[in-house]
């Protein structure tokens, strides 16, 4: 018999006025169910959820978490010395409300979090424990003004509801009989109403759990435990245990698990439930159950940010967050204009065309303020005025307007699209009535309502529509309390996800969680433990997969799967069980191979347009195929926005000292303070606008501060050293030298180019000269000569070609030699690094004798015979792009 059905007879056996609460409502609905199937004339009991009760209980509506946001940044922008704007706020404010709801479903004294100390263990506090301390100070500000807000308006958040419960709880006499059952572990603020409850009612807690695993004192079971003991005689057990098959299987990767309906389904048979630890997984699952099955229920909601009009809100809000003066950014506007909404409703085919003209023609920002024929697009666009941002207010309007316009037309996706669009909606009027109601909160800027906007956004879930009681269902863990099934299948089941770990986002330190009784990662692990087992005893086959690989972190399987073989091998709980350990070799179908790139004539074509540089012919030594992506597809990997990459920050560097030398002359570099140049020559606002130009806007913290201060002490540093050189006699002749070239190799007319950092002379010798802020080695600058221009130049170059890397650096420079040397019938100069890294040495490139090689006509015929078979490589027709034997980093 199942626990539902003992649950039945129980609730029969009582008097009419009778309350049971229950875990959740989709195991009310069930219960409802087996009513139905006894066919018994009998009034029903009131079924309610724990929260529903409490909610009742405590005589307090739930308020709104748009507008607990308002009041706690109202008291924190009262009490906060500092001028922090929203995002800041946006980025605690989950987490203290997370840390509120556990302090009063806990019910920890108010007084503790007052008088919060370091515990004395742990001796002098210091600096980091004093300012830990303030800012607990003003986290009690912000919890205490809130309840005494949220005290006259009569409502509360979820923790502060039931702490109000608990407290009224001691008075509630409205039923006869109480049934609390399918529940696992109870908050201590729940324990307070239960014990009330006993005391004033019949109250009778339920438990459903596998009396083996009490008997044996698993973890799983250890808080029903501590309740069987403490309310003994109103306790009761329900154990139901049907299972009689456990199916394993790995999988190579997360998504491949769906691949397990195949032998899920191979009876024919539809009726199976699909449990989600990992929500990421619904889409595949959706996607890889069989064709036969039409109907199912999914019990989690679609995530409303990826809807339609909600992705469209957001690349409207993403393009004005990422615009600067120079206008909007292309790969930002472009997500709007190619939105199906702007294909489908704008009238205006020519100004999206002029647009997409410019970007096609290469332009990174393009201004489109301008008076707009087209009312989709002066919504859109025209958020701007005299150069300033319109207020939240206005622009929210807009989005309303935006809304208004693409709901127009009517198709066969109408239905859906229409109530997407309600939803959103009533999403942007909830914030207008918050900009309303909170007037004192300034947000003006991008960045702020941005943020604000998403942040609701994120957290809605378009729910599914579906008979909970289908044959076919997707749920969460949550939602498998109380339920017995025939066949069930657990994906992800691997540790961090199931159970999750370590992973608590609380501005309540571990230390004083246990000190207080607040709940931890141990809590949360015995609970889902718990989860586990109850889902797996009640499933008659039951199905578990983990993946094994995939770019997340968690491919080692779950403690639980671990538990289950030991169990088995020692002769314990799963001894008698019949568990299958099945595991196949799943190959990924219609794999395309990266290993060779057959050549054709659009690539020589392409090629043929391209100007080589070193950086590009050195990617070709270490991989051909990487060569072909980056080189001649332009394939290149993205930096997010706000991301500060290697690449800027050597962008920065070197516009800084190419600054430095253009504007000083030599004489007004001698004996000049390193500070003194960086403060004149204004080397901050440089930096901004290097960090502007890569959609940085905001380097006041976090890696963009950062990487501003880093690039600050590599130039000062830098300088320090280099201006000792030119007080010595060093002379900068030129920065930033742009150099481009013609060669001929087998009929094709290739262009050669190449950026030298710096030329210099010192005592007669010119030097051309490369800067470098990675690592570099006095071995690296010591140069094997190979033989180019005899009868073993192809056996060099292979050679060369099995170990590039360690030949890229003096390359670059012999590179930049070649093309001055051809350039300007430059002969006899000398070739260096200057490290940013290690600013007092220098690397001189030198011969294997170990003296200062110094480019002449046989080093440039050497090389010129090296780069011919570097170029008749790649434009060879009978060869293809191979993949390298490694994959090196360059």
């Amino acid at each position: 018999m199942k626990f539902l059905e003992k649950l039945t007879e129980i609730i029969l056996g009582k008097d009419e006025n009778l309350l049971v609460i229950l875990p959740s409502k989709r195991s009310i609905l069930y219960l409802k169910e087996e009513f139905k199937k006894r066919k018994v004339d009998a009034i029903l009991p009131d079924f309610k959820t724990m929260d529903d009760f409490v909610v009742e209980l405590s005589g307090l509506k739930v308020e709104d978490n748009l507008e607990i946001f308002g009041i706690c940044y109202r008291i924190y922008k009262s009490f906060s010395k500092r001028d922090e704007d929203l995002n800041r706020f946006v980025e605690v404010f989950d987490i203290s409300l997370n840390d509120f709801n556990d302090l009063d479903l806990y019910l920890v004294d108010e007084k503790n979090i007052k008088n919060i100390e370091i515990l004395p263990e742990y001796g002098d506090s210091g600096v980091l424990g004093k300012n830990y301390l303030k800012f607990m100070e003003l986290f009690y500000k912000i919890y205490d003004g809130l309840n005494e807000e949220l005290e006259k308006r009569n409502s509360g958040y979820r923790g502060r509801i039931y702490r109000k419960a608990s407290k009224r709880s001691k008075d509630f006499k409205k039923y006869k009989d109480i049934i609390i059952a399918g529940f696992g572990i109870f908050t201590p603020s729940e324990q307070k109403i239960i014990e009330n409850l006993i005391k004033n009612c019949n109250t009778l807690i339920i438990f459903d759990v596998k009396k083996e695993l009490l008997d044996k004192d698993f973890e799983s079971v250890k808080f029903i435990k501590e309740y069987i003991k403490k309310w003994e005689n109103n306790t009761k057990i329900i154990d139901v245990s049907i299972n009689e098959n456990i199916n394993i299987y790995p999988f190579p990767l997360p998504v491949s698990q769906v691949q397990v309906f195949e032998e899920i389904f191979k009876d024919n048979k539809s009726s199976a439930t699909v449990v989600l630890p990992d929500e990421t997984l619904l889409f595949p699952v959706i996607s890889g159950i069989p064709k036969d099955i039409n109907k199912i229920n999914i019990t989690m909601g679609f995530p409303f940010e990826q809807t339609t009009i909600a992705k469209f809100i957001i690349d409207i809000l993403k393009m004005h967050a990422d615009k600067c003066e120079r206008g909007f950014y292309h790969k930002s506007l472009l997500n709007v204009i190619n939105s199906t909404y702007v294909k489908n409703f704008s009238k205006d085919k020519k100004f999206l065309e002029i647009l997409k003209e410019k970007i096609d023609e290469g332009y990174t920002y393009l201004s489109v303020e301008s008076e707009f024929k087209d009312e989709l697009f002066e919504n859109i666009f025209n958020w701007y005025e005299n150069g300033k941002l319109l207020s939240a207010k206005e622009i929210v309007k807009r989005f309303l307007n935006i809304l208004f316009i693409v709901s127009k037309k009517k198709d066969e996706n109408s239905v859906i699209e229409e109530a997407n669009s309600i939803k959103m909606a009533k999403l942007l009027n909830r914030i207008l009535t918050f900009l309303e109601n909170y007037k004192d909160i300034k947000i003006e800027r991008m960045g702020e309502i941005e943020n604000l906007i998403r942040r609701l956004i994120r957290k809605e879930r378009v729910p599914y529509s579906g008979d909970p009681l289908q044959d076919f269902q997707i749920m969460g863990v949550l939602e498998t309390r109380c339920l017995d099934f025939e066949k069930s299948v657990i994906l992800s089941v691997n540790e961090g996800i199931l159970p999750k770990g370590k992973v608590e986002k609380s501005f309540i330190p571990y230390d004083i969680r246990v000190n207080w009784g607040l709940p931890t990662y141990r809590e949360n692990e015995i609970l889902f433990s718990y989860y586990f087992y109850s889902l797996l005893f009640k499933s008659k086959n039951f199905y578990i997969t983990y993946s094994t690989g995939g770019e997340n972190d968690f491919k080692e399987r779950s403690r639980f799967v671990e538990q289950i073989f030991y169990e088995k091998r020692r002769g314990g709980l799963f001894e008698k069980k019949n568990i299958n350990f099945i595991c196949k070799d799943f190959t990924v179908r219609n794999r395309v191979s990266l290993r060779e790139i057959e050549k054709n004539e659009r690539i020589f074509e392409i090629l043929r347009e391209k100007s080589f540089s070193p950086t590009a012919l050195i990617k070709y030594l270490i991989d051909p195929v990487d060569f072909f992506y980056t080189f001649v597809l332009g394939v290149r990997d993205e930096n997010e926005p706000g991301e500060v990459g290697t690449d800027v920050v050597g962008t920065a560097v070197h516009k800084i000292l190419e600054k430095v030398y253009s504007d000083f002359k030599r004489e007004n570099l001698i004996n000049k303070d390193a500070e003194k140049i960086f403060e004149d020559l204004e080397c901050e606002n440089l930096i901004k606008e290097v960090f502007k130009n890569n959609r940085i806007l905001d380097s006041s913290t976090g890696k963009p501060l950062l990487m501003k201060e880093m690039i600050k002490k590599i130039v000062k540093d830098f300088l320090i050293y280099d201006l000792k050189r030119v007080n010595e006699g060093v002379e900068v002749k030129g920065v930033e030298k742009r150099v481009e070239i013609e060669t001929e190799i087998n009929g094709n007319k290739i262009k050669l180019k190449g950026t030298i950092d710096r030329v210099e002379s010192e005592n007669g010798i010119t030097r051309i000269c490369d800067y470098k802020s990675g690592h570099i080695d006095d071995s690296e600058m010591k140069l094997k000569m190979f033989d180019f221009l005899g009868d073993d130049s192809l056996k060099n170059f292979e050679n060369l070609k099995n170990n590039p890397l360690k030949f890229s650096k003096p390359f670059q420079l012999l590179f930049y030699g070649y093309l001055l040397n051809r350039k300007e019938n430059l002969d006899g100069f000398g070739l260096r690094i200057y490290s940013l890294r290690f600013p007092q040495k220098i690397f001189d490139l030198k011969d294997e004798k170990g003296s200062t090689l110094i480019f002449d006509e046989k080093e440039r015929e050497n090389f010129e015979s090296l780069l011919s078979l570097i170029l008749k490589d790649i434009f060879d027709k009978n060869g293809n792009f191979v993949r390298g034997k490694e994959k090196f980093i360059f």
